[in-house]
């Protein structure tokens, strides 16, 4: 479901958290998600699939960088600044 008014930072960070624990993986908004050893390139993945899918979004290939996706907080300033 694609949302069209733009919830703010915590509003989107809570989603993604929500979306990670339904993968049964537990984070804190500014956790490490590389260093943790809790997410696989492929659960990073679906996470971008979702993020484009829940916010409208069209990641490019070049923004498929660690610095983007780090941390549940980092996710969020980047679906921010993307829409």
């Amino acid at each position: 479901m694609e949302i069209t008014k733009m919830p703010d930072k915590s509003q989107i960070e809570s989603e993604i958290q929500t979306h990670f624990q339904g993968e049964g993986i537990e984070l804190e908004r500014d956790e490490d998600l590389f260093s943790s050893g809790q997410v696989d390139s492929m659960a990073l993945m679906q996470a971008v699939a979702h993020l484009e899918a829940t916010y409208g979004l069209k990641i490019p290939p070049g923004d498929l960088v660690p610095e983007n996706f780090r941390t549940v907080e980092v996710m969020a300033d980047y679906v921010i600044q993307r829409r």
